[in-house]
């Protein structure tokens, strides 16, 4: 008996870290793998926002088109990192639509800068469709926009 309590309490014990190494899994609806990827973004986490993204993810940003996660990656990700760290992102109105294996969220947001960075106020309209996948829902096409506004 003593030996089966023995190895009962080493799995207990051991379980945590053996959940903790686990692969992330994939968002379970849209709007969480909208949301873990603004969060990545916000704390400059590249790995995790790339995990949301779809394998033929699409982003227009300013007239600019990145027709791959690698090109985003390559090319943006880093400016969007940064831009997210020295701004507040205050969402105004959000709505989703999933329709079987396809959903899109429309966002309209607010982004002023944090105290101590240069000033910056933008209204920001963003559009991301989203597919589900085995592993969860992904994001396939990303578009922002965005206009300065006074702030009060």
């Amino acid at each position: 008996m003593s030996r089966i309590y023995t190895w009962v309490c080493c799995f207990v014990a051991l379980m945590p870290g053996w959940a903790a190494a686990q692969p992330v899994v994939g968002a379970a609806t849209p709007i969480e793998a909208v949301q873990r990827f603004h969060e990545a973004l916000k704390s400059s986490d590249p790995e995790t926002a790339i995990l949301q993204l779809a394998p033929d993810l699409v982003v227009f940003e300013t007239g600019f088109a990145e027709a791959h996660p690698r090109a985003y990656a390559d090319n943006n990700l880093a400016l969007d990192l940064a831009f997210a760290v020295v701004t507040d992102r205050r969402i105004v109105e959000q709505v989703e639509r999933v329709e079987d294996k396809i959903a899109w969220g429309l966002t309209r947001s607010e982004l002023t800068s944090k105290p101590g960075t240069d000033p910056i106020a933008l209204r920001q309209t963003e559009t991301m469709i989203l597919r589900q996948y085995a592993d969860g829902w992904k994001i396939a096409h990303i578009h922002w926009s965005a206009h300065p506004f006074e702030r009060d």
